[in-house]
């Protein structure tokens, strides 16, 4: 399912980072993606499902989420799950592009794997 991703701020991951980027909190308030229910139904995916989010700039595994956003889009908050679909490129901006990401989604068994996890997988990938 194809799908154009959004990125931001929200309260909840701005609070839940100052618990701790480690914390399960954090984990469940931002490694998540907000969809209109139109498009879960298509995928077969229920509130709190995994989706399997791939860019051109990687993949990541988060919940997803039933919103109102329009049904050819999905908002992942910033934090390491987004920062791994949107690229690094900043057009000498210092902020990468965050919005308008082409992306493809499929609902999936994996787990969303922690901070930690996630960072060994890019160190790893760097070898």
């Amino acid at each position: 399912m194809k799908i154009v991703l959004l990125s931001g701020r929200t309260t909840k991951q701005g609070v839940t980072a100052e618990i701790g980027k480690t914390s399960d909190d954090y984990l469940q308030n931002v490694a998540v993606i907000q969809l209109n229910p139109t498009l879960m139904e298509q995928m077969g995916a229920k509130d709190g499902d995994t989706v399997e989010v791939q860019t051109a700039h990687g993949s990541a595994v988060v919940m997803c989420h039933k919103s109102d956003i329009g049904e050819n889009m999905g908002f992942i908050p910033y934090g390491p799950w987004a920062n791994l679909l949107i690229g690094t490129e900043t057009q000498g901006t210092g902020m990468p592009d965050s919005k308008g990401v082409e992306a493809e989604l499929k609902k999936t068994d994996k787990n969303v794997e922690s901070v930690d996890e996630l960072l060994a997988r890019i160190v790893e990938g760097r070898k």
